[in-house]
């Protein structure tokens, strides 16, 4: 006769329980750990990567305000054209970086997606501390039943004793119980997260790599100007060459 028969009840509710260890709960713990520390990594990145774009347009914009004041001195009216017009182009991708960039207009199109993810992962972990510790209490509810079962005991202390084993085994069955709801939550929520880390991921790749496009696409609009002046100043450094050349006596 089983112990739960002995209280009327027709199974065991404490049946699957993992006496010895839950390996699968171990492996959800390592899953969600490793997770966590990628998430991490990936997030730093990304905001690492936003900051440093905004640093390198704010750099040429102050290298374009530095060059403006060096070429003020210059009476050559195309080359202080040129210089205004470097400094122009700076000041407007300073504005783009800005606006693609800035840690709130980034963080709300690009880190929230990201941050959703970590948080229900960090979620998970605290869910699968929560369940690891309904497991040790249901051991060690077991344990202070099989303690009562094992006693000998005097015919005196026998309907005592029995009183106190139902009361602990009760428990015992409400732990069982409580631990496989839990359980099952975490078996549910890796199931979910696993699969859906991917597309979940996506959502913040998509919009970096939009942010990318538009960003480099209007900067190069924003230096379009630079083309017909580098193209100007080398030919002319070409035709200087040459002059140069047909000037110096080979003999």
């Amino acid at each position: 006769m089983s112990l739960w028969s002995i209280f009327g009840r027709a199974e065991d509710p404490t049946i699957n329980v993992h006496w010895e260890g839950d390996k699968s709960l171990v492996n959800h713990k390592k899953h969600a750990k490793a997770l966590l520390k990628n998430l991490k990594t990936i997030r730093d990145r990304f905001a690492n990567y936003a900051h440093q774009v905004v640093l390198m347009a704010e750099a040429s914009d102050q290298l374009a305000e530095c060059l403006t004041q060096f070429y003020g001195g210059s009476r050559n009216k195309r080359q202080k054209r040129r210089v205004e017009a470097f400094e122009d182009s700076n000041r407007g991708m300073l504005e783009h970086a800005s606006a693609h960039y800035d840690a709130g207009a980034f963080e709300a199109k690009i880190l929230d997606a990201l941050d959703e993810l970590y948080t229900d992962a960090e979620r998970l972990g605290e869910e699968i501390d929560h369940t690891e510790n309904a497991h040790y209490l249901l051991i060690e509810q077991k344990a202070k039943v099989d303690a009562l079962l094992e006693r000998k005991i005097t015919q005196e202390e026998e309907f005592k004793d029995y009183k106190l084993l139902e009361k602990e085994a009760i428990e015992m069955a409400k732990r069982s119980t409580f631990y496989h709801q839990i359980r099952s939550g975490v078996d549910t929520t890796v199931k979910y997260l696993l699969a859906s880390r991917f597309e979940r991921m996506d959502r913040s790749l998509i919009e970096l790599m939009e942010s990318q496009f538009y960003f480099f696409k209007s900067g190069a609009g924003t230096y379009d100007y630079f083309r017909d002046e580098i193209g100007e100043y080398r030919q002319r450094v070409k035709r200087s060459e040459r002059k140069m050349m047909d000037t110096v006596d080979i003999d």
